[in-house]
């Protein structure tokens, strides 16, 4: 079941969350108990985003704040997610695309007491994808289209043409966007106008289909695209007569195509496609303009009409390719996010915990490298190594589950580390301990990141008194080692929760979504 969250990023933006919308939409889907209001607060976790899940009494509305999210009675066994406002004499939220206004009285009586409230932090930053270099190319190559139609030609039947042509251009690309489920803030206010208007009914249906392969959008979106191409062509080679002629043959072909889409609106699917209505509006106008601006005869240039030809049957190629990988990537992620969801299953997660092999936590060692809270229940053991390539990926999982939940964890940090190695590894492996012990953890983290980023030794250095010395540093690095083969760990990063070796069947990456899970589990 998929779910709108428009409704949801509405709220954020009232809150003044920036949030990208497209990742949101891929992290929630991956969840485990997608769609439900668990889903949705712990993908705000992932974005780093404070949230709120609570029961509250009705006596207690009064204390919200003027927008949450909350649970609301519907015609469904299941209560639905709604954004609700506070009102002067009551609330409003969206239901069914229908705006619902009621007294306080009322809306106490389809509320089901859960809510979700996020707050923004100012040290909070989250990514949103604007591609502002991909915006201003496509305003600079348009402008540059239009300059050049009018360069070399200025007429009211040109200039209609171009304009219906763009409009027709745009409302294509949306019409094949919606399609795929890509619905832009445009799409979604114009597709639910009213009550009998529905988009997606009408433009995903089979019944929209001209050919096996070949929907009213594609034709849609290669006719208009054909005709702003010829247009820039033909009036360059001044030959806008054939243009125009080639033009009216299309359009006059076009209008069977138009009565079957009116028809299957209508008549079919009994709903409304606002978009695909403007886009055959636009067909009928340039009849209309042709008929009345047209001058000169009509006129069929064989030359011009296998330009045109080689022009649409080539859009129709790119139309039919550019759709089959948009097809095949949202197939691909559609698995991805079907893979995901299983895999962060809690529950399925643990057997294979359970199921991996055990260590020993038995250790002689008097001190301890630990990152986190020393009392925490959850305790990961990571044996690592600054030499090692693929520590560095394991040490940005440790500092990013620790800036989460560093009050929930504790990491047990053990080097594998022979002292039969060489001079520099001895020295590189001394200074990160000494550090460790003569400032503490912070200073540690920063210094071990500043390592795997630079490699640069002569940033390794201590600022305060010595607490401990070589011989000690010495004892707890072979202390380590020894520890590292009785329990057989001999390649490094090793990840051991509550003594059992992370499972092989989960990417070290996945660590993070478990964090929360293994923090309030009973030790396992």
């Amino acid at each position: 079941m998929s779910v709108n969250f428009t409704f949801f990023f509405q709220y954020l933006k009232k809150e003044k969350i920036a949030i990208d919308e497209d990742e949101f939409d891929f992290q929630i889907q991956s969840h485990p108990y997608y769609p439900s209001l668990l889903a949705v607060s712990d993908t705000l976790g992932f974005f780093k985003i404070n949230n709120l899940t609570a029961r509250i009494e009705n006596d207690d509305l009064e204390h919200l704040p003027d927008n949450f999210i909350g649970l609301i009675k519907n015609e469904d066994p299941v209560p639905a997610m709604a954004h609700i406002e506070r009102t002067k004499t009551g609330y409003r939220y969206t239901q069914n695309k229908k705006p619902v206004i009621l007294s306080k009285q009322a809306f106490q009586d389809v509320f089901q007491n859960i809510v979700l409230i996020a707050e923004k932090e100012e040290d909070v930053v989250v990514s949103k994808k604007i591609n502002n270099f991909r915006n201003l190319g496509l305003w600079i190559f348009g402008m540059l289209y239009v300059v050049l139609i009018l360069m070399n030609t200025i007429s009211i039947l040109s200039g209609l043409f171009l304009f219906f042509g763009l409009i027709g251009l745009f409302l294509s690309v949306e019409a094949i966007s919606y399609e795929f489920g890509i619905k832009t803030k445009f799409s979604e206010a114009v597709c639910s106008i009213a009550e009998n208007t529905d988009c997606n009914v009408v433009i995903t249906s089979q019944k929209s289909k001209i050919l096996e392969h070949f929907r009213f959008s594609d034709a849609s979106i290669t006719f208009f695209g054909a005709q702003l191409l010829c247009l820039l062509f033909f009036s360059i080679s001044n030959q806008l007569d054939s243009f125009f002629s080639i033009s009216m043959t299309l359009l006059i072909v076009s209008l069977p195509i138009t009565l079957i889409s009116l028809y299957q609106q209508i008549v079919v699917v009994k709903k409304i496609c606002p978009m695909c209505m403007v886009i055959i509006g636009l067909l009928y106008s340039e009849i209309i303009a042709l008929y009345f601006f047209k001058e000169s005869q009509w006129k069929f240039n064989f030359q011009m009409v296998l330009y045109y030809t080689t022009i649409l049957l080539g859009l129709y190629l790119t139309v039919f390719f550019v759709k089959k990988t948009m097809k095949d990537n949202l197939n691909l992620q559609s698995e991805i996010v079907k893979s995901n969801r299983f895999k962060r299953n809690y529950s399925l997660f643990k057997i294979a915990l359970l199921s991996s092999d055990t260590v020993s936590d038995k250790s002689n060692e008097v001190r301890r490298v630990f990152l986190g809270n020393p009392e925490a229940n959850l305790k990961i053991i990571l044996v690592s190594s600054p030499f090692c390539a693929h520590c560095k990926e394991a040490h940005k999982i440790l500092e990013e589950v620790l800036e989460r939940f560093g009050d929930k964890v504790v990491f047990d940090l053990r080097f594998n580390y022979d002292e039969k190695g060489n001079e520099n590894a001895k020295k590189i492996h001394y200074k990160l301990m000494r550090i460790y012990f003569d400032e503490g953890q912070e200073s540690f983290l920063k210094a071990l990141h500043n390592w795997f980023e630079t490699k640069e030794e002569t940033k390794l250095i201590s600022k305060v008194a010595q607490q401990i010395t070589d011989l000690q540093i010495s004892e707890l690095l072979r202390e380590q080692l020894t520890w590292n083969r009785n329990n057989q760990i001999t390649f490094v990063p090793a990840i051991i929760i509550n003594g059992y070796h992370f499972p092989v069947q989960y990417d070290r990456n996945s660590l993070i979504h478990f964090i929360e899970d293994l923090a309030n589990d009973v030790p396992v």
